[in-house]
This record gives C-alpha cells, structure tokens and sequence, in this order.
C-alpha cells in the first residue's frame, strides 16, 4: 500500500483495537471528554487530536505500545535534531498535561481561520466527519496534494467544503476571475475522479471512528456530492461599510456549475 493512500486506512489496525472502549487506556478517556478536543482519523492508521484547528497530539502503534508526539514548540523544547514532533505519551495521560500543551498552542499558534474551522467541528461535531484531508498524487510534491477543509455528511450524502473567511484575498478580484474559482474546479475534478475510493474511504474512517469513541452516527456513505461547497465566514464587525456590503454581495455570487456558495455570519457558528 502507498503511504498516504485511500488503501493504506486499515479497518482492522492494533491501534483501533487498542482505543476502543473496553481496551482504552485511562487517559483516552480524559481526551475524548475534553470540550475543546476533537480527534480525527487519518491514513497510515493514527490518530490526530486538535485543539481548534492545532494538533495537540499525534497517536500512532509503535514499538509495541502507543506513543504520542507534539510539536517541539508546545513542550517549551528546541527542535532535537530535525524532529520537529517530539514525544508526548506521559504528558497527555494527566488533564493538566493536556491543559499545558493547549496554553502553548495559544501562545505559539491559532490561526483566525483554523480557530473557526475548530469552533465548526466542535459544535456541529455530527455534521462534520472530518476535517483537513489531504491526498499526495502519485507523482508526489508538496504542491501534487489536494486538501479539502471539511468533509460533511448530509444525511447519507458526502458533501466536501472549502472554509474561508470574508476578507482573504482570493475570493475577490477586480481584474478577470478570483483564485478561489480554479480552487474550487480542482476540487470538483478531484471528487470525481475519486468519488468510488472517498465513499468506500468514509465508510471505513466512520467505522474507525465509531469503535474508538469519537462517532456515535452511521457508518455508511450512500452518496457522493461532486460539487464542492464553498462556505465563507463574515467576521465583518457591523454595520458594514458600503464597500464591505459590496464585496459580501460579490462574494455570495460566486459558484456556478462547479461549486455553490454560502455565507455565513461568525456569530451563526
């Protein structure tokens, strides 16, 4: 199996087994009941936990055990050598573990649109399956990786959403198309060129998810929706300026056949 693949996502993986609620280990309770925390699946069979959009532990089978590892900044560390994720399994089998690296992640890292993209994924946790997938081209590269914010899931039917906030520069241009246009077009190829791996992929990471605690919903994907949605963020402060009411009509106009819009206030989260 390629690493990084829809095949390298293994159902019966030690590691499931492992997380699953009559074998867990104390601590992944203490996860799992952390209003803050969210825990996505992810190829090659590990777990990341986030903290709004920042990954405050990835959990992996090795050696004979689960281990965990964080980013250096978040333990008050230099990076050891080129190892930018450094261990992290004692620290987050206590709360006040957990609660030092969510601190650091304040101090070193919270994006605005990552926050927003956490707030969405904690409070409609149900609707949200999965957030920041990502999937490498054969050919590899850092720019042969096509990622998708968040994947929802609309009663049986996938549906997969580009987040964005009002003011980023691409959803607007004076002068021919806005970026976000060929964003959303890759995007739509991608799924349909996908669309059988994404639903048997989705079956299997909602089937994960349900035996480690983190998915209490169906485990079945019935549909794949291969237009991509756009959802846009109004963080404006009101009352708008006309200039802003003009750019949030611009913006509510995107999308045709390819993709469709919608714009939501911050407030609405």
């Amino acid at each position: 199996m390629k690493k990084g693949s829809f095949d390298a996502l293994n159902k019966d993986a030690l590691l499931w087994d492992l997380l699953a609620k009559e074998s867990a280990p104390a601590w992944w309770q203490n996860i799992l009941d952390d209003s803050e925390l969210y825990v996505e699946v992810r190829k090659d069979n590990y777990v990341n936990v986030y903290y709004y959009g920042a990954s405050v532990a990835l959990i992996k089978y090795e050696k004979g055990d689960i281990e965990a590892y964080t980013h250096y900044k978040y333990l008050g560390k230099e990076k050891l050598g080129n190892k930018i994720y450094l261990n992290c399994t004692e620290l987050i089998k206590t709360k006040e573990g957990i609660d030092s690296i969510k601190h650091a992640i304040k101090d070193a890292y919270l994006s605005k649109e990552k926050k927003v993209q956490g707030i969405l994924k904690l409070h409609h946790n149900t609707q949200y399956i999965d957030s920041e997938f990502a999937y490498k081209k054969e050919d590899g590269g850092k720019n042969k990786t096509t990622r998708i914010d968040l994947i929802e899931l609309r009663g049986n039917t996938l549906h997969f959403v580009e987040l964005k906030l009002i003011d980023d520069a691409r959803l607007r241009t004076s002068v021919g198309e806005p970026e976000i246009n060929q964003q959303m077009d890759n995007y739509r190829l991608f799924i349909e060129g996908h669309a059988k791996d994404l639903k048997q992929y989705y079956s299997n990471l909602m089937a994960i998810k349900k035996k480690i605690g983190v998915w209490q919903g169906k485990t079945q994907v019935e549909e794949i929706c291969t237009t991509p949605h756009l959802l846009v963020v109004n963080t404006y402060s009101k009352p708008l300026s006309k200039g802003k009411q003009e750019r949030v009509k611009d913006i509510k106009a995107l999308g045709d056949e390819c993709f469709d819009t919608e714009v939501v206030d911050i407030d609405a989260l």
